[in-house]
């Protein structure tokens, strides 16, 4: 175990913004995908296909990228959550020694569910030679 060299409130608040900004998140790009998933299959998007290209990239980017992006945020969080309570380094299963100060950062519950990692690794997926607009 090291020495905790920073305030472990300033932790806490930082732990804070990162589930917050990972709901924030969540929560933009469900709005993004409730306003364009009307477009999928109407004449516009047939007419234009640059509309066809924006809804596809709405797709990919909820179901493969958010999902890590939010993942990534939440591990940095919950490891910041773990030091701030217990003022050392965590490692290990940060998930499950989590569980036991989740109460004290969603204290009104989540409002976006916990976020889960696709499989396959959305990053194997890349677009190469710029072959889709949808993720470049």
């Amino acid at each position: 175990m090291s020495e905790f060299n920073i305030e472990p409130e300033a932790v806490r608040a930082g732990a804070e913004a990162m589930f917050a900004a990972s709901e924030a998140i969540y929560e933009a790009m469900n709005t993004l995908v409730q306003e364009s998933s009307p477009l999928e299959g109407s004449a516009e998007a047939v007419e234009f296909v640059g509309i066809a290209e924006c809804v596809q990239a709405v797709q990919v980017w909820e179901t493969d990228y958010i999902a890590v992006h939010r993942a990534d945020i939440e591990d940095l969080a919950m490891s910041a959550a773990i030091s701030a309570e217990t003022s050392a380094e965590a490692d290990g299963d940060i998930s499950s020694a989590f569980d036991q100060y989740a109460d004290s950062y969603f204290p009104d519950g989540r409002t976006a569910p916990a976020p889960e990692r696709p499989a396959p690794d959305p990053s194997t997926q890349m677009p190469v030679n710029g072959e889709s607009v949808a993720v470049a």
